[in-house]
């Protein structure tokens, strides 16, 4: 067991944006998808989840088939 030694600590990027970040990504964003981000940033629900609301899916999932 000595030979295999400890392991090693592996550096991991940042999970999170700074608030700065955020507000320019939602600049860039505009209709039905500034509001699933906003959700999703202010409440912290999964992409998934927010999906599964109500009426939110069949609306948004339809617009993205029609591009």
């Amino acid at each position: 067991m000595e030979e295999i030694g400890r392991p090693r600590e592996v550096k991991r990027l940042a999970v999170t944006l700074a608030a700065d970040e955020v507000v320019r990504i939602f600049h860039h964003m505009n209709g039905e998808f500034l509001l699933i981000a906003q959700l999703l940033d202010c409440t912290g629900l999964r992409i998934l989840e927010a999906m599964r609301l109500r009426g939110l899916r069949r609306h948004v999932c339809g617009e993205i088939l029609k591009h």
